[in-house]
């Protein structure tokens, strides 16, 4: 009998301790996870659904507790671990994406990498790059490369595509797939992208009152600029301030998400087309409606998608993809560019398959406005194309 009661005063204190500890740290998790600084409703509503996980958990831990202050016997001793152990594993991964973010912390930035932060799915990195990109435009953080584009035959310049970057002083270059995602999602994007098009067409201009013959300034438009009002009549007063023609200004929209806003980005980019503003179609082929966008938007160009032209050499079938769609678009007035051109022979292989343009790596390299400025000196010299 003093056997069975010290055995089950030890599982009694076990059962205490795990249960005792575990309300420490989920408490002390839920804190730092729950702070809000900047009353965002997107990020107060992801907040919401991690505050029901830890409740869940916390009501679980308290519950084990409860059945510890019972009569002490097995049979309480096991529900109170159950639910102990039940409270652990549900809030595990938040546990561990929480402490990854605390050991990697901001350590400057590297040469090696593009950044320091790394979000995935760790809800307060995507947090703290929300509130930092929140102030990265009046910091100065913020700037645009650009990446030429060519004609296939002549390996002419045809335009340039403008890139956004993000260099922040703690957390070195942030990747684009890192927080153009959080600016649609909190709304920043409006701001930022009305940014990038002043400045994409001032930094045209000033080419061309330097002698630069012109050329096409291609600048990406998310779905929720489409959707935000007046995004036409926007487009149209920066161009009227920067003194750009509308002629040589191409958006480019991405078509996998143009299906939540059909209806309001027809209705833009059909006025954008009465004022002549070119219109392109990016990742073309990776959408839900390829053809139907064809026919019903006022479409200039389509951007065939990098991962078709990656395997189009050793895959026949990527390879009749890629020709169906130059030869689908050249029917019906569309020219057509093709991204991810890293080689000799994919650029000999989209020629004599007749695409209009191409860009990548091989042609040239995204840079900075006072590279350009000296990369467009040269081209202009030489009329050729060196590469960067």
């Amino acid at each position: 009998m003093m056997r069975e009661d010290f055995a089950l005063e030890v599982v009694k204190v076990i059962v205490q301790l795990a249960n005792h500890t575990s309300l420490l740290i989920v408490s002390v998790f839920a804190v730092n996870r729950l702070s809000v600084h900047t009353p965002h409703w997107p990020i107060l509503w992801r907040r919401m659904g991690t505050a029901a996980i830890y409740g869940i958990t916390l009501l679980l831990i308290v519950l084990g507790w409860l059945f510890i202050q019972q009569e002490p016997d097995m049979q309480t001793l096991l529900q109170a671990g159950v639910c102990t152990v039940l409270g652990c594993l549900l809030i595990y991964p938040w546990l561990h994406t929480t402490a990854g973010s605390w050991k990697k912390g901001p350590s400057g930035p590297s040469p090696d990498t593009e950044a320091v932060l790394d979000t995935g799915d760790d809800f307060s990195c995507s947090d703290r790059l929300a509130q930092e990109l929140r102030g990265a435009l009046d910091r100065g953080e913020l700037m645009l490369h650009y990446q030429p584009q060519f004609s296939t035959e002549s390996r002419h310049i045809r335009g340039f595509e403008a890139l956004l970057r993000w260099h922040h002083p703690k957390l070195g270059f942030i990747p684009p797939d890192a927080f153009i995602p959080i600016a649609e999602q909190t709304g920043l994007i409006v701001p930022i992208g009305e940014w990038v098009l002043r400045e994409a067409c001032t930094t045209n201009r000033l080419l061309q009152e330097a002698g630069v013959e012109p050329f096409v300034m291609c600048v990406n438009i998310s779905a929720v600029q489409l959707q935000a009002p007046f995004f036409a009549e926007h487009v149209l007063s920066i161009l009227k301030e920067t003194g750009h023609s509308p002629e040589q200004l191409e958006l480019e929209i991405t078509e996998s998400k143009l299906i939540d806003s059909w209806e309001t980005a027809l209705h833009a980019l059909n006025l954008l087309h009465t004022q002549r503003v070119r219109i392109a179609l990016d990742d073309f082929g990776t959408g839900y409606s390829s053809l139907s966008y064809l026919r019903r938007l006022p479409i200039h160009l389509v951007k065939i998608d990098r991962s078709f032209v990656e395997d189009m050499l050793h895959s026949s079938k990527e390879k009749a993809l890629v020709e169906s769609i130059i030869l689908l678009a050249r029917s019906v007035g569309i020219d057509v560019l093709a991204e991810g051109i890293e080689t000799e022979a994919q650029l000999e292989c989209l020629r004599r398959m007749c695409c209009d343009c191409v860009q990548g790596y091989l042609l040239g390299k995204p840079m900075d406005r006072e590279v350009l400025w000296s990369y467009m000196q040269r081209y202009r010299q030489e009329q050729f194309n060196p590469v960067t």
